[in-house]
């Protein structure tokens, strides 16, 4: 009897850490000697992605663009989900100095990290680079060509137009390979990110404090129990009878704690309904500060034009509309539900364009590059255009500094990296979105 309330205690223990405690396992925490140092693979690489934050095609693009810049500049791009508590501005000098971006000479490296969990993103400069791409150009280019997507969960998008952005300033229209790279694809709403961002904001918070009550609770009760089931163990290991008795007190309180437990993640609802009410809160109008009305979805289209309804339709879009009694109309935008199924048009510049068909026209070999098309459609206009792009040659396992390496593993220690021998200037700009 002893030892089935001892494996029933278990069983409920380990249910318990499943539950709770395994979905909200951290991601990686990435060092500065532990990021895939991806050039090894090739030179024609300058994207880091080990947690698969872009898309491999996004990484395709970047690395495109990116070679076309190498006579005037070397720029890399890396992509994390966590450094942990180091700051970025920190990690990037090491990382731009451990991997030695740029040539030992010239000094002509540029280093574009973003740390997706501390919402950051920085440009590091070599000194080689400092006086064409200024600290100035950097915030420029943060503030102005990559925020705006981060804002909207455009990870891919914003990167590939800072990295255009960074490869425009220091080669501009020298460089005929460089103007044939496609650029990036417009925000149709730029003028609406500062107020997606506020609301966004307040959710990550409400949505952070509200895991970290259950982490916590969680863990206190966790403590609990182990400290009563050794008290247990330890006094009464000479009178297992009356060990059993205590030991069933034991199991109310494991289920009492599992139960609120439980009523914490019933909760979760009325968290998601009072950010609902964050985004309902009333507007005050900036013209004559009275109050605004929100529109239902049958009035706000009338004040919609064509695209914002197939947008709506589509549900890549979401639109509140916001009319005050002196004739102010506000019109707010949210990612809709289908918001990463589609990109914006080009024609018409809805959030419309959708893939429809994927083909490998060439499949890479050891010896060269395949290539692919891919078909795209607009849900609104109807126009359709076919993307090409090219993927990248397989690549043998080498050896490097004693060890071999795989060139198509993802993660890992690479040791000292195989850059040209530049160091950073310490110059560039961080921004947070």
């Amino acid at each position: 009897m002893y030892m089935y309330h001892i494996r029933w205690r278990t069983l409920v223990g380990t249910l318990l850490l499943v539950l709770f405690f395994v979905p909200l396992q951290a991601q990686q925490v990435w060092t500065v000697k532990k990021v895939p140092n991806t050039r090894l693979r090739s030179n024609a690489i300058h994207v880091s992605n080990p947690d698969n934050i872009i898309a491999e095609e996004t990484e395709q693009r970047i690395n495109r663009l990116l070679d076309t810049v190498r006579q005037s500049a070397d720029v890399f791009v890396v992509v994390l989900h966590s450094i942990g508590e180091s700051t970025i501005e920190k990690f990037s000098d090491e990382l731009f100095n451990y991997w030695t971006i740029g040539g030992a000479e010239t000094n002509d490296g540029v280093l574009l990290l973003m740390v997706k969990d501390q919402r950051k993103v920085r440009i590091e400069t070599g000194y080689g680079v400092e006086q064409s791409l200024t600290d100035a150009d950097c915030d420029h280019i943060i503030r102005k060509k990559i925020i705006p997507y981060f804002r909207e969960g455009n990870y891919d998008e914003g990167l590939y137009s800072g990295a255009y952005a960074i490869a425009e300033i220091l080669i501009g229209e020298r460089h005929a390979a460089y103007n044939a790279i496609a650029e990036p694809t417009p925000l149709q709403h730029p003028e609406d990110n500062e107020g997606i961002s506020e609301d966004s904001s307040q959710r990550h918070v409400f949505l952070g404090l509200y895991i970290l009550v259950n982490i916590v609770f969680f863990f206190l009760a966790l403590a609990y129990i182990g400290k009563k089931y050794r008290t247990l163990n330890k006094t009464y290991k000479n009178n297992l009878n009356y060990a059993v008795e205590k030991m069933k007190l034991l199991r109310n309180e494991v289920a009492i704690v599992a139960f609120v437990l439980i009523l914490l993640w019933l909760l979760y609802p009325f968290v998601l309904l009072a950010i609902r009410r964050m985004r309902n809160k009333e507007r005050i109008c900036s013209r004559c500060h009275g109050k605004m009305r929100k529109m239902s979805e049958k009035e706000e289209d009338e004040y919609l034009n064509s695209i914002q309804q197939t947008e709506e339709n589509l549900r890549s879009r979401d639109y509140d509309v916001w009319v005050c009694t002196c004739g102010m109309v506000s019109i707010e935008n949210y990612c809709g539900k289908k918001h990463s199924k589609y990109r914006v048009c080009g024609k018409c510049t809805a959030l419309a364009d959708k893939l429809m068909k994927n083909h490998v026209l060439q499949r890479p070999t050891y010896s060269s590059a395949g290539r692919g098309e891919k078909l795209y459609r607009c849900c609104n206009c109807g126009h359709e255009h076919i993307e090409a792009y090219s993927i990248p040659r397989l690549e043998r396992a080498s050896a490097v500094g004693g060890s071999w390496i795989d060139s198509g593993s993802g993660g890992g220690s690479f040791g000292g990296g195989s850059f040209g021998g530049g160091h950073s200037g310490g110059g560039g700009a961080t921004g947070s979105w």
